[in-house]
């Protein structure tokens, strides 16, 4: 209400807070993966379901914090671009198909192309097949509806996206 009663002027950018664990409200899982049917083009999904423009995928809570484990399926030939609209996330972690960390310098598993990642807040990153991030979000000013999807715009339009939408605490349905 300030906003709209200031004409909707811009204010200074303020750092995002960090998220810390005992605020997380929900959980949420998404996995990247290629669809190969034998003798057919491969297709690109998200948990198994392909894009549908009318479906929406998630349900989620306006003033929720919620922690995702977002991963690409081990064994893929491509990196998938995690992009997600509306809300930043921050990263919480990086492991590879073994479940080493490969954020730490100190590593056996460490990946130069994710140094100095923790803590720091995106709306996209590249996942690197058979790794997994948890990373965590606020759902604090936006009511509606957006979508998270792999930013390589080939996988995004062969059904590589998702439909989300943030709904009032009271009005939520699970989908």
């Amino acid at each position: 209400i300030a906003d709209l009663r200031s004409g909707l002027r811009l204010n200074a950018f303020v750092p995002h807070r960090t998220i810390g664990a005992s605020e997380i409200t929900g959980r949420q899982i998404a996995l990247f993966h290629n669809i190969a049917p034998a003798g057919q083009e491969p297709t690109f999904a998200i948990d198994d379901r392909k894009y549908e423009h009318e479906r929406i995928d998630r349900v989620l809570p306006l003033g929720g914090v919620e922690e995702w484990r977002v991963s690409t399926e081990a064994g893929t030939l491509v990196d998938h671009q995690f992009h997600i609209h509306v809300n930043p996330f921050q990263i919480v972690s990086i492991r590879n198909a073994n479940g080493l960390d490969v954020i730490d310098a100190e590593s056996p598993a460490h990946d130069p192309d994710y140094a100095g990642l923790i803590g720091q807040w995106r709306d996209s990153m590249t996942l690197k097949s058979g790794y997994e991030a948890v990373l965590r979000t606020r759902y604090e000013r936006f009511i509606g509806d957006f979508v998270l999807h792999c930013h390589i715009v080939q996988h995004g339009d062969q059904g590589m996206m998702q439909n989300l939408r943030i709904v009032p605490p009271s009005s939520r349905r699970d989908r």
